[in-house]
């Protein structure tokens, strides 16, 4: 649309200008694809298009676990395979052609952690005429390291990708759990570090890096890692035990299976715990499962570490009057057993 621009100079003569205007209604360009969120999620519409596929992009997470698309009514198509059951196109996957055959599709729940709930798409009631499909994750499958697929829309004859929408699920969030921190590798997933704290009391820790992970540093039974708030552990650390631990060894670490798999447990006899406080720091990251990988190998883009700041607490200095309780009954012991001691 133009709309006239009309100046009025002094000398009589009127300048009459065309300038474009676009409107809401007229405008065909990109914009009209676009994922916006809403009150459960992401919200992607695509409408018809040029030659070149509109690409847009959209996250799923633990807080907001829904995505919606609309693929406009009597132009395109759902893809893949109308999104019927739980079927989505593999990441990288640039023309949605390739993926409407059934074998080349995979499960949505195939990226999740495992559960007895099928997860399906369905038909969503945000609209009379138009009937955008929906997917929701179930709060506990939410997978322990960021997973992403691929839907879309075809145009009607299914020959051509219009619109290809590229989806994260993040990965849930680090817990911890009573004395038990269980690590994830999402990009949001550990905004800060976990604390444990123990004591004569609770003496023992449980580290799970599960499958998706490995213990850091890589020694964590001969060194730990040292550092503030803003330090993630590392593959390689220096920290030596027997500073805050005098009497440390290594045995004191297990390694555990089922249940928890790939999970590490540090357990301080009772009465072993050093005079004064002190704090190790320990962790997990994900494992690129390389046979050649090295301890040093960096993170991999787009996953963070999964940092755990150990407290151990100290038994305090020995008191006088516990010294002197120790002396007395040294002493009656001596008597009772026949020994004299001379004033």
């Amino acid at each position: 649309m133009r709309l006239p621009i009309v100046a009025l100079f002094t000398s009589g003569v009127v300048l009459c200008l065309w300038v474009p205007v676009h409107t809401a209604s007229g405008d065909t360009g990109q914009a009209a694809n676009a994922c916006h969120s809403i009150a459960s999620g992401m919200s992607c519409t695509c409408t018809e298009q040029g030659d070149v596929a509109a690409k847009l992009s959209a996250v799923i997470s633990e807080q907001k676990p829904a995505l919606e698309i609309l693929c406009k009514p009597d132009k395109l198509t759902c893809a893949p395979d109308g999104l019927k059951d739980g079927k989505v196109c593999p990441e990288n996957t640039t023309t949605l052609t390739d993926c409407k055959d059934p074998r080349q599709c995979i499960e949505v729940g195939s990226l999740l952690f495992p559960s007895s709930t099928k997860v399906s798409w369905t038909e969503s009631n945000a609209s009379a005429d138009e009937k955008p499909r929906m997917l929701t994750i179930p709060e506990g499958t939410f997978p322990f390291s960021d997973r992403h697929f691929v839907v879309g829309c075809l145009d009607n004859d299914k020959t051509k990708t219009k619109c290809i929408v590229d989806v994260t699920i993040n990965a849930r969030s680090t817990v911890t759990n009573g004395q038990t921190v269980t690590c994830s590798y999402g990009k949001t997933s550990n905004p800060s570090h976990q604390t444990i704290k123990l004591t004569s009391s609770q003496n023992s820790f449980t580290l799970v890096c599960g499958e998706d992970g490995e213990v850091l540093p890589t020694l964590y039974q001969k060194t730990y890692c040292t550092g503030d708030a803003s330090a993630d552990a590392a593959g390689i650390c220096s920290g030596n035990y027997s500073t805050v631990v005098p009497t440390y060894q290594e045995g004191w670490w297990s390694k555990g299976d089922e249940p928890k798999p790939n999970s590490f447990t540090l357990t301080i006899p009772r009465d072993q715990f050093p005079e004064n406080d002190g704090k190790i720091m320990v962790g997990c990251r994900k494992s690129e499962k390389k046979p050649l990988e090295k301890s040093g190998t960096p993170v991999p883009a787009g996953a963070s570490v999964c940092s755990v700041d150990v407290t151990i607490e100290g038994t305090g200095p020995a008191s006088s009057s516990s010294l002197l309780s120790t002396g007395f009954s040294a002493l009656l012991a001596l008597g009772a057993s026949g020994w004299v001691v001379a004033a």
